[in-house]
């Protein structure tokens, strides 16, 4: 296999990963709620609030599937940090946004509106 054949194939693995599905060229509105979230949350590090129970589920959802990071748990276990690290994950979610954007030029704003009106940005995202 020759270095770039060798590169695609790992970024689309990192893709597959990203939205949890071996078929990443689907329409976006066939992936999950989580996984347009996770493709999101890549490209703008998206912090949630860590205080909502619905907010604590959305997010250990995203790391137990789409690759999130979990980065600390405080001892009492009601919240944890998490986040995406900058690389290698960036150019393969800027790849699959980009193949969902040509599908629906709306897709980022729509995705953030839901976002939004759901509450799982901290407070401080939302001024």
């Amino acid at each position: 296999m020759k270095a770039p054949e060798l590169r695609t194939g790992i970024m689309e693995l990192a893709r597959a990963k990203l939205v949890a599905s071996r078929d990443i060229h689907s329409r976006y509105d066939t992936f999950s709620p989580a996984a347009r979230l996770a493709v999101l949350d890549v490209q703008l590090s998206l912090d949630f609030e860590p205080r909502r129970e619905k907010v604590q589920i959305e997010e250990a959802g995203l790391v137990e599937s789409h690759m999130r990071f979990a980065y600390s748990i405080p001892d009492h276990r009601e919240y944890l940090r998490s986040g995406y690290p900058s690389e290698p994950f960036l150019p393969s979610c800027c790849q699959q946004l980009w193949t969902w954007k040509t599908q629906n030029p709306l897709l980022v704003v729509e995705t953030l509106t839901n976002i939004l009106e759901t509450g799982l940005l901290d407070r401080g995202e939302l001024g």
